[in-house]
C-alpha cells in the first residue's frame, strides 16, 4: 500500500503553532489555627499550572466606554478642586479679608446658618393656683441650618409694676442688663436640636416657676399689682462652625378685674394675661 505524505501547509501550521503559556501558582494546604503548615501531617506545598490570559490591547468596542470613564473622572476631580478652593477662599476672606469683600463673606455665612428666635411665652397654669406656675417658651429657627446642642438659661424675676394702660411706658423702666447669656454655652456634642422653620412651626420649651419662698413673694406681688413678672433668658446653640446665643425678655401684663386665666373656647381655661415682648434686653449673634 502506498503512503501519502501530509500536505505541506499542514506541516508548516503545526510547526509554527505556539505552545500555550502557563504560570506556576503555589497552593498550600490549610493548617489549623495556631499551627504552621510545616507541623500539619501531610501538609505540603504543591505547584499547579494555571493558564495565563494573553494581555493584548483593548478591543475596539471597549475603547469608547473607557474613554467616557476617563472624561467623567476628570470632570469629578475638577469639580472637587473648585469646591475646595471656594471653601478655602471664603474662609480666608472671613478671617483676613478687608472692606467689602470681608463683609460679603460674613453675609454669605450669616445667610446660611441657624438663627434662633424666641417668639412668645404663654402661661400654662393660673397664678391664683399658686406655685409651681407653668409656662411655655415658643422658639423658631428662622435660618437654613439646624441649631445644634441647644441649651438655655431662663430666670423669672420681679420688676416694678407696669400698669396695663402704660402703653410703651415699660421702655422707660430700668430693667438692668440681661446677663443670662454670660457663661451659657451650647453642648459640644449631641444635645437638643431645633431644625429650620417650616411654614409657621415652632418648638416649645416647657418650664415652670418652682415653689420657693422668694418665688412665692414674687407671685404675691404680681397678683397684688405691686410688681410685674419678668422672664428673661438665653438660648445657646452651635451653627456655622461656632457657638451663638439669643437673649430675650418678656413681661406679663395683667388685665384689671380679670383673673390670669379665663374661660376660652368650648369652656376650656385660657390665658387672660399675656406676656409682652420687652423693648430692651434682647440680643443675638
Amino acid at each position: 500500500m502506498r503512503c501519502v505524505p501530509p500536505a505541506k501547509g499542514y506541516m508548516n501550521k503545526k510547526k509554527n503553532k505556539k505552545p500555550k503559556q502557563y504560570a506556576k501558582a503555589k497552593i498550600q494546604t490549610a493548617a489549623p489555627m495556631g499551627l504552621p503548615p510545616s507541623e500539619v501531617e501531610g501538609s505540603q506545598n504543591h505547584e499547579a499550572v494555571v493558564p495565563i490570559k494573553p494581555q493584548g490591547k483593548s478591543s475596539q468596542a471597549e475603547r469608547p466606554e473607557m474613554e467616557k470613564i476617563r472624561v467623567t473622572d476628570k470632570w469629578i476631580a475638577a469639580a472637587t478642586v473648585v469646591i475646595a478652593i471656594a471653601t478655602v477662599v471664603q474662609g480666608y476672606e472671613v478671617v483676613t479679608g478687608s472692606g467689602d469683600t470681608h463683609n460679603l463673606a460674613l453675609a454669605a455665612l450669616a445667610a446660611n446658618r441657624a438663627w434662633l428666635a424666641p417668639v412668645s411665652i404663654h402661661l400654662g397654669s393660673p397664678l391664683e393656683n399658686g406655685l409651681p406656675v407653668k409656662y411655655q417658651i415658643r422658639i423658631a429657627n428662622t435660618g437654613r441650618e439646624p441649631a445644634l446642642g441647644v441649651t438655655w438659661h431662663v430666670v423669672p424675676r420681679k420688676i416694678v409694676y407696669i400698669p396695663s394702660n402704660s402703653g410703651n411706658g415699660e421702655s422707660d423702666i430700668d430693667m438692668g442688663r440681661n446677663i443670662t447669656c454670660d457663661g451659657t454655652q451650647p453642648k459640644p456634642t449631641d444635645g437638643y436640636v431645633i431644625y429650620p422653620q417650616i411654614e409657621s412651626t415652632t418648638s416649645v420649651v416647657p418650664l415652670d416657676i418652682s415653689n420657693t419662698p422668694s418665688n412665692r413673694q414674687m407671685i404675691d406681688a404680681v397678683l397684688n399689682k405691686t410688681g410685674s413678672l419678668l422672664i428673661e433668658g438665653c438660648f445657646a446653640y452651635r451653627t456655622g462652625g461656632g457657638p451663638h446665643t439669643s437673649a430675650f425678655r418678656f413681661f406679663l401684663r395683667d388685665i384689671p378685674d380679670q383673673r390670669s386665666f379665663v374661660a376660652g373656647e368650648n369652656g376650656k381655661p385660657d390665658t387672660g394675661w399675656r406676656f409682652n415682648y420687652s423693648p430692651v434686653g434682647n440680643s443675638a449673634n
